[in-house]
């Protein structure tokens, strides 16, 4: 229990200096940036983010349950890297022909230039993930929290910079920097734990063989739960303007992205640490795990609101209403990590054709509520648009959790 805390303590420290950075930050960027250029950002990296799982066939979860030697694992992390690059081309190609054949692209408006920044996130997104695995996989807790700090402080760093420049593209050019970095500094650490591997020992086609339930069972569940975030972001582009979507990506990026890289990488820690106690104890420590981390990330979002009133007089006119829309999403914050943090109980009970079930319902939910004023005729503004994301989004992980304890009362039963 007190290596756990531990491990905890090292990820959400770091992930909370991270985000009070990144909050911190938002009068200055805000000043350098229009909300349109961040609704560009943000159509990118969530098609990006929802092809990163197809390109990586959820195999970073196959990294983080290799049973073998470090050596071993870093030779077939090495081929599952070199599996998710092949996959990435294809994969951005054919999404292009897709947009391009139903003019989703004339909303969208992505040129030839962003498919090529979206294929570089998808690779380097791909990386991060399984490089991530890798390193939990090795008990490097460390290192993952110090990435998340040194990401958070290249992206606001690069942001500024180029803003002050006055380069157009500055935002969509400092997230590339970020990740490369960030990606440069996982495979430095990865590699100390094994200082030679041999790819060759590895057969693709093998891995896949082996580790075929992930692409069959884990990559769908996972593409729908990554719809539940950025569909909204999506839609906000489609159904309002490129300015609502950049507002609704801000505010995104700085509750409920740092929150999905805490729950992530937390549900990571938890899996070995779940498998190791006696099966009767489970259910009662899930319960109390969830509680505690329930009361904790409530603090947290209120520190947030606090922070918020302190910056908001300096936000600039242009972003007038970003602050209404996080605090919304802090309304979900305790509830989306508490909840995802103990979503690996499917896979450790073997029970993934409930948490497709769950992330499902997750989706439908978010849709109708999106597509229900629509359907009556009923405008949307901002506020309403992301009330309505959140108000679903907490029914869904209410849901979810119901769904959890009844994973492990089928497997105590």
């Amino acid at each position: 229990m007190k290596e756990l805390f531990n491990n905890f303590g090292k990820l959400f420290g770091a992930n909370l200096v991270a985000q009070i950075i990144l909050t911190a930050s938002l009068p200055v960027i805000g000043y350098l940036y229009k909300p349109e250029l961040f609704g560009e950002l943000g159509v990118l990296i969530a098609i990006a983010s929802l092809l990163t799982i197809i390109a990586t066939l959820k195999l970073d979860t196959y990294v983080l349950t290799f049973p073998g030697k470090s050596s071993d694992l870093s030779s077939n992390t090495a081929a599952v890297l070199k599996l998710s690059f092949f996959f990435a081309l294809p994969v951005v190609v054919i999404t292009y022909i897709c947009l391009e054949l139903t003019s989703l692209n004339d909303k969208y408006q992505i040129t030839v230039l962003k498919y090529l920044c979206i294929l570089i996130l998808v690779l380097a997104l791909s990386f991060n993930n399984i490089l991530t695995s890798g390193l939990i996989r090795l008990e490097n807790i460390r290192a993952v929290a110090q990435n998340a700090l040194i990401r958070a402080i290249v992206l606001v760093t690069f942001q500024a910079i180029f803003g002050f420049w006055g380069i157009l593209y500055g935002l969509i050019a400092s997230e590339l920097i970020s990740r490369v970095v960030s990606n440069i500094f996982l495979f430095t650490k990865f590699k100390c734990h094994s200082s030679e591997y041999n790819i060759s020992k590895v057969s693709l086609l093998g891995i896949l063989n082996k580790a075929k339930r992930y692409p069959i069972y884990i990559m769908p569940s996972s593409l729908i739960s990554s719809m539940n975030v950025q569909i909204p972001i999506l839609f906000a582009a489609s159904i309002l303007d490129i300015r609502a979507a950049g507002l609704f990506f801000m505010a995104n990026r700085i509750i409920s992205i740092p929150a999905a890289m805490i729950s992530t990488s937390l549900s990571k820690v938890l899996v070995p640490f779940i498998i190791k106690k006696p099966n009767p104890e489970v259910p009662e420590f899930i319960k109390k795990f969830v509680m505690l981390a329930f009361i904790i990330l409530s603090v947290l979002s209120l520190i947030t609101v606090a922070l918020l009133n302190m910056i908001d007089k300096y936000i600039p006119n242009d972003w007038a209403g970003v602050s209404e829309i996080i605090v919304l999403y802090l309304a979900l914050l305790p509830f989306m990590v508490s909840v995802s943090s103990v979503s690996q109980i499917f896979n450790i009970n073997n029970r993934q054709e409930m948490l497709l079930k769950v992330d499902a319902l997750r989706l439908t939910l978010i849709l109708s509520a999106l597509l229900y004023p629509l359907m009556i005729g009923e405008g949307l503004i901002l506020y309403d648009y992301t009330l309505y994301v959140v108000l679903a989004s907490v029914v869904g992980y209410i849901v979810q959790f119901v769904f959890i304890l009844k994973a492990m009362a089928v497997n105590h039963s």
